[in-house]
């Protein structure tokens, strides 16, 4: 990140103005404030994991990893905490579970770690509130997790938003600050009405031996100051299998903006990112483009990543980033009503540029593909029509799509064809060219493998039937 002293000053003012500018009718008084000792919704059982049924016991579990009120701090370590019920946030400012504490009155700061696991069992975290005009480091619903992880969690309606204060430069991460170490995050959606801070995504950073798997953000109002990004800042570990989708983005300032992650030291593999309506971008752009996937990529690696095209700004420089390999990536857009990639890519022996099919060809090519939720084309108009996660209910909205669409790989192929779908109670047809029906087989799994290794060279038809009549349709190669 080398850039001038004046550049940087300038920069600094203007972020200054603009983020301080901001002045919202919002609560004042914290969570943790407010909960002073356990209440009924925190509970702990005979082994000596919590189960939190309210706010209040979330909030609870905030003061206790922080050490306020008098109470020893705890970090949870090899231990579990379940969110048993949907709570809502709104009303109060969220003070992160195991956040970094500035003590005014000295200038001190405490740095708290969580190190257990959390469980958000799919229920949803509304009206999650970070907003702070003073000193305060490390936010997000979480502060650091070190050997910790974060899974199933669904923040819905969450709104960030931090001043700079004297040489503060607020930073922070929509699910927490900072990965430590070997912690996890996975199967999380986070979506937020806005985001204002100069650094931060998802996550501000992801260390080495950590990762980031089914993940995704979206962000209605996305503000970047420096190297902005959608998942990460810095990632030193893995981002796997997830997105960044950013409605407007206002973006004032020369830093070079991210996709995906800005400074990559480590691995991004199989993810997307979709910036929409841009507002206040500089008239300086071409010499600040913008960047796919990763800014600084020099010692990373990025594989199977896709960013949408926006010629309207970017006429000089729209690249993935810069430095680093770069394998497979390509830009995609809006075509026939579906998201094609510009550069067709080839996985498994199968070529295709559409981006559902694409994404999901490369989880079915890994050797550990139940790891990976599958995606498909959302058709509510919550997400533009792009992938969202088919198999989770990311967005407490009930059947956002009930079913994969059907791919057959690899295509061309040899001895086996598989096929791929979300439906269940089906089964499989496969005609020759000629029309006879050459193979019939129940569908068991997500993939249905088919021995066709009698078969003769040529082009056969697969249909999946469901209830009795054709559900999804195709045309395999067998050479």
């Amino acid at each position: 990140m080398k850039t001038t002293k004046f550049y940087t000053l300038l920069a600094f003012l203007l972020m200054v103005g603009v983020l301080q500018a901001q002045n919202h009718d919002w609560p004042i008084d914290l969570w943790t404030d407010v909960v002073t000792e356990q209440p009924e919704g925190y509970v702990v059982d005979a082994f000596g994991d919590v189960h939190i049924y309210s706010a209040e016991g979330l909030a609870w579990l905030s003061v206790l990893s922080n050490g306020l009120h008098g109470q020893d701090v705890d970090e949870f370590e090899e231990r579990t905490v379940y969110l048993e019920e949907s709570i809502d946030l709104a009303g109060h400012v969220w003070t992160p579970i195991a956040a970094a504490t500035f003590d005014e009155t000295t200038g001190d700061m405490y740095i708290h770690y969580f190190k257990g696991a959390f469980d958000g069992k799919q229920h949803l975290i509304d009206n999650l509130l970070l907003y702070k005009d003073f000193p305060l480091e490390h936010m997000g619903l979480f502060g650091i997790v070190k050997n910790g992880v974060i899974r199933n969690v669904i923040v819905e309606n969450c709104r960030l938003e931090f001043n700079i204060m004297e040489g503060w430069t607020p930073v922070c991460g929509v699910l927490a600050y900072h990965l430590e170490e070997n912690s996890m995050a996975e199967n999380c959606y986070a979506h937020c009405l806005e985001f204002k801070a100069i650094h931060g995504g998802l996550f501000y950073g992801v260390d080495m031996n950590s990762s980031v798997t089914n993940c995704m953000v979206r962000y209605d109002f996305k503000y970047e100051g420096y190297y902005g990004c959608g998942i990460s800042d810095f990632n030193y570990g893995k981002i796997i299998n997830c997105a960044s989708v950013i409605d407007t983005l206002q973006w004032p300032y020369l830093w070079d903006p991210s996709g995906v992650a800005s400074e990559n030291s480590g691995q991004i593999e199989n993810c997307y990112s979709y910036w929409g309506e841009l507002v206040e971008f500089p008239f300086y752009a071409p010499y600040a483009p913008r960047n796919g996937v990763a800014y600084f990529n020099d010692y990373g690696v990025a594989k199977n990543c896709y960013y949408n095209r926006m010629p309207q700004v970017w006429q000089f420089d729209d690249s993935p980033g810069h430095g680093g390999t770069f394998q497979d990536v390509s830009q995609f857009d809006m075509e026939n009503d579906d998201w094609q990639l510009m550069n067709p890519i080839i996985i498994g022996g199968t070529t295709t540029n559409d981006l559902v099919e694409v994404l999901n060809l490369w989880i079915d090519s890994q050797p550990n593909s139940d790891d990976y939720l599958h995606w498909c084309a959302d058709t509510t108009g919550f997400n533009h029509g792009l992938p969202i996660f088919a198999d989770y209910d990311l967005t407490s909205i009930e059947e956002q799509c009930e079913n994969v669409n059907a791919i057959a790989y690899p295509n061309p192929g040899k001895d086996v064809l598989n096929i791929r779908t979300g439906l269940q109670d089906a089964w499989v047809e496969v005609y020759d060219v000629n029309g006879r029906l050459i193979h019939r087989q129940d569908i068991t799994e997500n993939v249905t493998g088919i021995d066709a290794g009698g078969w003769a060279e040529g082009v056969y038809v697969w249909k999946v039937m469901a209830d009795g009549k054709e559900a999804e349709s195709g045309k395999w190669i067998k050479e």
